[in-house]
């Protein structure tokens, strides 16, 4: 059982005694963003590149945030010693800090929290998952704002469908999932949208790993290119490579996990061993 604490502005303390103000702008307007990464053999999964998204979606978020990598590393290795535990997750939010008057920023608050890893059942990636579509763009889609509500009110119509995710587009023109990236296969071909989508840490690495014998591709990808795809996967931290195998009740491919879909994950939990 990981025994979860977090560093909030300075101070560690276990998780449960962590006390956010009222007055703190992620709360108040929504002024916020995180990220969220896990560790393999008990080191920060693509550390180096985590830490650059989440510099960059700061400076984008106009948010100050002068802390260094180094720094910061310090603090993810004394949070992983306190968790006991042999993998973590952690989870970063920073938000524009507390405003007396619900509008003015005056200082950032930055929290790092270790976690237990959410991961899916060993049945999903034997049988691949169901999703749903819906039309909707994210606000800012190239970082992780706290802004979560669109997927919150779908909630239900994803559980009538027996669904466990959605598939967002507009007008028919592919993103992203709503925690999760999108990856299409056709003949030897890998596609997957190139824009309007957070570009995520297992989609870069996943995206390396097929370049030795796939044909890797950022482009416009549409609704009806799913239903001629011969397999679809979604990639994320918790999912890693995982098929989905139908989409609004219709299958996708032959309905199966495809050939493509386990050698990608193959790859990656062969990448991940030696980590």
């Amino acid at each position: 059982m990981i025994k979860s604490h977090s560093w909030y502005n300075g101070q560690i303390k276990p998780s449960e005694d962590i006390t956010i103000s009222p007055n703190d702008l992620g709360l108040l307007r929504g002024y916020g963003l995180f990220d969220y990464f896990r560790t393999y053999n008990g080191k920060p999964f693509q550390w180096d590149w985590y830490w650059q998204r989440f510099k960059g979606s700061a400076d984008l978020l106009n948010i100050p945030f002068d802390m260094k990598q180094e720094e910061v590393s310090e603090i993810l290795a004394e949070l992983y010693k306190l968790s006991s535990a042999e993998e973590v997750a952690y989870r970063f939010l920073l938000t524009g800090g507390d405003a007396p008057d619900s509008s003015t920023m005056t200082k950032p608050n930055f929290l790092i929290r270790s976690e237990k890893l959410s991961e899916m059942p060993s049945e999903s990636f034997e049988k691949g998952i169901s999703i749903i579509s819906h039309e909707y763009s994210r606000d800012m889609p190239t970082l992780k704002s706290t802004d979560y509500k669109r997927v919150m009110s779908l909630q239900p119509a994803i559980k009538a469908a027996g669904a466990v995710d959605v598939l967002y587009h507009t007008g028919g023109l592919l993103s992203e999932m709503s925690r999760s990236n999108i990856f299409l296969v056709k003949d030897n071909q890998i596609k997957t949208p190139a824009t309007g989508v957070l570009r995520g840490i297992t989609r870069r690495t996943v995206m390396e790993l097929a370049k030795s014998d796939f044909e890797v591709s950022e482009t416009d990808l549409f609704l009806k290119d799913i239903f001629e795809a011969d397999e679809v996967f979604t990639t994320s931290t918790n999912k890693k490579v995982l098929p989905v195998t139908k989409i609004d009740n219709v299958s996708i491919g032959n309905g199966a996990a495809g050939a493509a879909s386990k050698e990608m994950l193959a790859r990656f939990d062969e990448f991940i061993v030696n980590w």
